[in-house]
């Protein structure tokens, strides 16, 4: 893509002087007849160098090239003048971020490479404005990932904990329904949410703390994650299978859903709580095994 040039001057002639001189040159030229026409083409034009005369009717060069600094501050600033005007352009260049002063009347060759230049700083001018912003970008990325990693790190130091508590409470021969209990509470604390349940149809009953909706309300949320292995969205709720053997023993609850998928559900709760309702089975099922195995043997 062309680089764009812009000249302002209002003689003509000086217009048509510098369009014949960058005739072969891979630039687009545009000229300006005074700084209204200027600041409209700036607005129009991604503009690499504006060279503007210091000396036009409406106001000065250095003004001009002021006002076209806010307009696209890229762009690398030249003021075309006459010897008679150099020194107030030298007091006058830091106040227009102007960069060179050309003299009328100009050498040819002076002013091609003058312009070439010119295009060259506006270049690395954008590409370190591009580094610079993808740099930026980086740092914020990086950022975010050192405190998405800290937060990851705090959550599991978090969940091997709970883990370790409930192992310990199954351990020490806590009930299933205090097990469970802890658990709900622990859930709670981890999301925020206001109620967190756990469905047991082998236990007849519901465990759970905050607000637990009611029975109907339940069994609709039960009979939705128990149809899977993996946890399913309803009623504003994340519902969780209880696997154990590819048994699903019962289901737990977390209304509204986190912000964030607990997948902790899946990786830390559920085998957990499918292990204590599992172990709370097999006790149950004792004293009718002992029986059976009781006849059995009296009858040998």
């Amino acid at each position: 893509m062309e680089k764009a040039i812009l000249f302002v001057d209002d003689e003509a002639n000086v217009l048509t002087a510098v369009e014949r001189v960058f005739l072969d040159e891979p630039y687009e030229i545009l000229t300006a007849a005074g700084a209204k026409e200027g600041v409209k083409l700036l607005h129009e034009h991604q503009v690499s160098v504006i060279v503007s005369d210091m000396r036009m009717p409406e106001i000065n060069g250095v003004e001009f090239l002021r006002r076209a600094a806010r307009i696209n501050p890229d762009s690398t600033r030249i003021v075309l003048s006459g010897f008679a005007e150099l020194d107030d352009i030298k007091d006058a260049v830091n106040e227009g971020g102007i960069w060179r002063f050309i003299t009328k009347p100009w050498n040819d060759y002076e002013l091609r490479v003058t312009v070439r230049n010119a295009v060259d700083l506006y270049e690395r001018t954008v590409e370190r404005k591009r580094l610079l912003g993808e740099l930026k970008d980086k740092n914020v990325e990086l950022t975010k990932l050192n405190t998405d990693l800290e937060r990851i790190v705090e959550e599991r130091t978090c969940l091997v904990k709970i883990q370790n508590e409930l192992m310990h409470m199954m351990l020490d021969g806590e009930s299933v329904e205090r097990v469970i209990t802890v658990a709900c509470e622990r859930i709670r604390e981890l999301t925020g949410s206001q109620g967190v349940w756990v469905y047991c149809p082998l236990l007849s009953k519901t465990i759970g703390s905050g607000n637990i909706p009611s029975n109907p309300e339940q069994l609709q949320c039960h009979n939705a994650a128990r149809g899977g292995t993996r946890a399913v969205s309803r009623g504003g709720g994340v519902h969780v299978p209880l696997v154990r053997l590819d048994a699903v023993l019962g289901t737990v609850h977390i209304v509204p859903a986190p912000d964030r998928m607990p997948g902790f559900l899946e990786k830390t709760f559920a085998p957990i709580l499918g292990m204590a309702i599992s172990q709370h089975k097999i006790l149950c099922d004792a004293p009718e095994l002992m029986d059976g195995l009781d006849s059995i043997l009296s009858s040998l």
